[in-house]
């Protein structure tokens, strides 16, 4: 895997939307993503999404702005952009309801984008011949800005699902075999709690953690440590 660090420019709205899967590691669907921005280049430094209300709640659709003008606040940030995924009926009402409460915080919207079957439009821009009402063609996942970041090795998967997919619990022999190494790692560290206390825990816990990383990002696999680890927690 390449972990040197990726810097992408992002100049238009096909780059903004090419970008956006691989900062949330997934692509899109029935969402309202917002990227908050900082800085005289316009470094992203907050991105996060919501589901759209499916049918359109004025409630929710008040409870995701206000939401969000309470997450830009903490982390004192006046820039954002927005990318609703979807149909005009579920995007548009949150839209609205965020660029009302953002506006009554001072918030700058830079843009406001609507991306649903192949298709973005603006929601800020009004001229037609950059904005037309058909809207404009998205991107295809080869634009540069996101092959940037893929061979940086930040990836997006194919959905949500997708994503949750690679976190969930393993089954099968190698479930159980978690579960057994998990068990024989717990009752190492209460001996070790017991016997030299808790700084030697943490020490121990933070070199695997360290260990299992580099790992990871030189292309190993869980079983490369195995033995540092069977040997640290024995």
């Amino acid at each position: 895997m390449n972990t040197k660090p990726a810097r992408v420019q992002v100049r238009d709205a096909d780059a903004l939307i090419a970008v956006v899967p691989h900062l949330l590691g997934f692509h899109p669907t029935a969402s309202l993503v917002i990227l908050a921005v900082h800085g005289p280049r316009g470094r992203v430094k907050l991105a996060f999404r919501y589901d759209l209300p499916d049918p359109p709640d004025r409630v929710v659709a008040d409870a995701i702005s206000y939401h969000t003008a309470k997450q830009l606040r903490r982390q004192h940030l006046a820039t954002a952009l927005v990318i609703g995924y979807g149909p005009g009926t579920l995007v548009t009402p949150v839209v609205d309801a965020l660029r009302r409460i953002l506006a009554v915080d001072r918030v700058q919207l830079q843009d406001a984008l609507r991306v649903d079957e192949g298709r973005y439009w603006s929601y800020l821009c009004t001229e037609p011949t950059c904005c037309p009402a058909e809207g404009r063609p998205v991107s295809p996942p080869t634009h540069p800005a996101a092959m940037a970041l893929a061979d940086a090795g930040i990836p997006a998967a194919a959905s949500r699902a997708a994503l949750a997919a690679t976190l969930a619990p393993l089954e099968g022999v190698d479930g159980d075999a978690m579960r057994e190494a998990t068990a024989r790692a717990e009752q190492a560290a209460a001996r070790q709690l017991i016997d030299s206390g808790p700084d030697a825990v943490d020490a121990a816990g933070l070199a695997a953690v360290q260990e299992a990383i580099t790992c990871y990002r030189g292309g190993g696999s869980m079983a490369c440590r195995v033995t540092g680890h069977d040997s640290r927690w024995s």
